[in-house]
């Protein structure tokens, strides 16, 4: 686990934060707040493992090597 102090921003996103639909991006952005009230950098993407599984497959594959600790 990354810890920073309250006024340090991270250098990359740590979370990634996916929704199969825009629709859904009313609802996950109360997740995105949250991270922002504690300084976590997150992604933040529409990605249908249903519509569009290579892409998913690929941004979950490459998660680790981009920073990411949480998707």
């Amino acid at each position: 686990m990354v810890l920073r102090t309250h006024n340090q921003q991270p250098s990359s996103p740590l979370v990634g934060i996916l929704m199969g639909s825009a629709s859904d991006a009313e609802i996950m952005e109360h997740a995105r707040a949250i991270l922002k009230e504690f300084d976590v950098a997150c992604e933040f993407k529409v990605l249908s493992a249903h519509r569009t599984p290579d892409q998913t497959l690929e941004y979950a594959e490459t998660a680790s090597s981009r920073g990411l600790e949480v998707l």
